[in-house]
């Protein structure tokens, strides 16, 4: 299991209202976070 923290700017940031958040992906890759892991945990901003 990994941890990565992503931070968030600008407009994202406003919307989440969050600066940044820490995920725990087992062997995800990048696009695998961004697509899934991040909207998952923000489906009210994801349609956006």
């Amino acid at each position: 299991m990994v941890k990565v923290r992503v931070k968030y700017f600008g407009r994202i940031r406003e919307l989440i209202g969050v600066r940044e958040e820490e995920y725990e992906v087992n062997d995800a890759s990048l696009a695998e976070l961004l697509l899934k892991y991040i909207p998952g945990r923000h489906s009210n901003v994801a349609k956006e």
